[in-house]
């Protein structure tokens, strides 16, 4: 369990601040983890920070969040982490203050309790406290202890927050947790576009053509959509033999230059599938917020499940891509595999976080987190969207710790590797 601590620890030195400033209860809804709490008046106005982070599917079948407490007044963590003359002194000054009432943890029947503490490493299942159940799907809440350090009235608030959280959770509302894209499912893709070449091509005839058609979302600087294009052409060859295929929409391909290098990449790449321009009517459609985004649709145009985001571990054939669309041919439940986080290896020696929109647009003044077992080092996104790292080579976690105005801040975490790479993070623009 002291690993998985250490796991999430990093995002708790700069958590979003979202303490309701009201002195009666409130209630906050979590759909990526699928439960609804009303917390008691504690959690309004406390002496520390209490900020919840809800990372949603760890796992098929397993959904993750955290209860975050910092033993320390808001206004001053927040004058600490964003000061530019932060020091590693410091952050470790601010790690003690930090502490976690616990973790809520739901898990399928498939996993179950002893599935779930083999993942998160739990030796003590005794301790994990069934708080909710729906469906096919259990929450467990697994309380943290600490020896403290801290100011009296900090510790006594945390215990007190703690022993609350429980209760909460035990009256709290449960459902089946969020998947991104999920509820597009059924829904029909309709557009009119043309490919890189300039031909006219409609989604009615696209998709008519065959049984299943699987629909790759990329772009020109995602390292990884690249990577996996010399596969995705063998794979296309393989699924003609089943009535089935797969077409590009290169969504970065709104100007001449990025049309003509998709060319290129399309062409020492192998790919002879069809690659599209993207219009409104397909970013309506196709909820992207991570490229690749795979969607796979049926001959009337409905979008058949929850779409795969990033480029497999595996690509060996038959590849998962392949398995989802045999799942779906035959009727059966559809899990979706882990995939890579948005890494491309470089030869400069040195770690770079591209921050860019949906569009590939690069966003500047992004602060980022970039830590290791140790040390965590604080950045920001230059006008080419770039945080650069000169760190020794280990495997970094990175966090997106603020965003400009305009723009939605992500709470996922992302691996470097273990090699000089570039890593990208799309933002969504904010509503």
């Amino acid at each position: 369990m002291k690993n998985l601590i250490c796991m999430f620890l990093a995002v708790a030195l700069l958590a979003s601040f979202c303490t309701a400033a009201m002195a009666e209860s409130y209630t906050e809804t979590y759909a990526d983890i699928g439960v609804t709490i009303t917390y008691p008046e504690l959690f309004s106005n406390p002496k520390g920070i209490f900020t919840p982070q809800m990372y949603g599917i760890l796992d098929d079948g397993i959904y993750f969040g955290d209860f975050i407490y910092f033993a320390m007044p808001e206004d001053e963590l927040e004058a600490a982490m964003t000061s530019e003359d932060l020091t590693e002194e410091d952050i470790d000054a601010i790690r003690a203050k930090n502490g976690e009432l616990g973790f809520i943890i739901a898990v399928s029947d498939a996993v179950g309790l002893e599935g779930m503490c083999d993942f998160f490493s739990i030796e003590d299942p005794e301790n994990c406290q069934q708080v909710g159940r729906e469906g096919d799907m259990t929450w467990y809440f697994y309380p943290l202890d600490y020896e403290f350090d801290w100011d009296a009235a900090f510790e006594e608030e945390f215990k007190a927050m703690q022993d609350a959280l429980i209760e909460a959770l035990r009256t709290a509302e449960y459902t089946t947790p969020f998947i991104f894209g999920s509820e597009l499912v059924g829904s029909t893709v309709t557009f009119e576009t043309t490919d890189l070449d300039g031909n006219p091509v409609t989604s009615k005839d696209l998709f008519a053509a065959h049984e299943i058609t699987m629909v790759n979302c990329w772009t020109t600087w995602c390292g990884h959509c690249v990577d996996e294009m010399p596969e995705l052409a063998e794979t296309n060859k393989r699924l003609a033999e089943s009535d089935c295929a797969i077409i590009g929409i290169l969504f970065d391909g709104t100007d001449e230059e990025a049309v003509e290098e998709g060319k290129q990449i399309l062409a020492e790449t192998g790919v002879d599938y069809s690659v599209l321009l993207p219009n409104q009517e397909m970013k309506d459609a196709l909820a992207v917020r991570c490229y690749p985004t795979t969607y796979f649709i049926g001959r009337d145009g409905t979008i058949l499940s929850a779409p795969m985001e990033g480029a497999p571990v595996d690509m060996t054939a038959p590849n998962p891509y392949e398995e989802i669309i045999a799942s779906l041919r035959a009727g059966e439940e559809v899990s979706m595999p882990k995939s890579e986080d948005p890494v491309s290896a470089n030869d400069d020696g040195i770690y770079r976080v591209i921050v860019k929109d949906a569009d590939g647009t690069p966003i500047e003044g992004v602060t980022v987190q970039f830590c290791d077992d140790q040390t965590c080092r604080l950045g920001k996104t230059d006008a080419d969207g770039v945080a650069a790292y000169e760190v020794t080579e280990g495997d970094y976690t990175v966090h997106i710790l603020k965003v400009p105005a305009g723009f939605e801040k992500t709470d996922d975490e992302f691996h470097t590797g273990e090699t000089y790479s570039d890593l990208f993070i799309v933002l969504e623009k904010a509503a």
